[in-house]
């Protein structure tokens, strides 16, 4: 079994096709591959998205040491797809867009199961994803006319190695108490996914709580 998480708009700018990260999981370009090729025959035969196709520029591709004995599980801030997903926007600073899951048993030929939107765009997106300077004010109108994208280019793809091959010591260390780096992942990993930017704000004042607070 193989699943595929197809990113909208993740931009891949690096000349391989593919980045693994171990553990079963790697990051791919999806043009021209078999998985890019499958979803647009879905959008034209099953009207997937209603029959027009995202800009989904980017996958991550899971191998069976990844899935749960049926399916990938990809809920909550702990699954495989959650935290490869949260490194991303940690490692990218920009929150992912709309993400399509695709799980297969043929090489991606045809679905095993029915596709399934597993994350959506926040409203709030392009002011998260934002660098402060562009966000431009006119009496009550809010606007940001240059919108950025994630980019996995050689340098973030690096930092996502990092920040997965230095989760995986700290858990498997007998010496190291995760907690605190768990708890501001899991609220990062909240922020990016809240609907307003309210529960966003909360999100994040949590995780500098948990990084920086006294143990008291």
């Amino acid at each position: 079994m193989k699943s595929a998480v197809l990113m909208h708009l993740l931009l891949w700018e690096t000349d391989d096709a593919s980045f693994d990260l171990g553990d079963g999981v790697s990051l791919w370009n999806a043009s021209g591959t078999r998985v890019e090729g499958l979803y647009h025959h879905l959008c034209e035969t099953e009207n997937l998205d209603q029959g027009e196709p995202f800009s989904f520029t980017s996958y991550v591709l899971m191998q069976d040491a990844a899935h749960d004995e049926i399916w990938l599980y990809w809920g909550g801030p702990f699954s495989v797809i959650s935290r490869v997903c949260n490194a991303i926007a940690v490692c990218t600073s920009i929150p992912l867009g709309m993400c399509r899951l695709l799980t297969t048993k043929d090489g991606f030929r045809t679905l095993w199961i029915p596709s399934d939107v597993i994350c959506e765009m926040n409203p709030e997106h392009d002011f998260l994803a934002a660098d402060p300077k562009d966000i431009q004010v006119s009496g009550d109108s809010i606007s940001v006319p240059n919108v950025r994208f994630p980019r996995l280019n050689d340098v973030t793809l690096g930092d996502i190695r990092t920040l997965w091959d230095t989760s995986k010591r700290l858990h498997s260390s007998s010496k190291l108490d995760p907690h605190r780096v768990d708890n501001a992942m899991s609220y990062f990993f909240y922020a990016w996914r809240s609907y307003y930017m309210e529960h966003v704000c909360l999100n994040l004042a949590i995780v500098l709580e948990s990084l920086f607070s006294p143990n008291s």
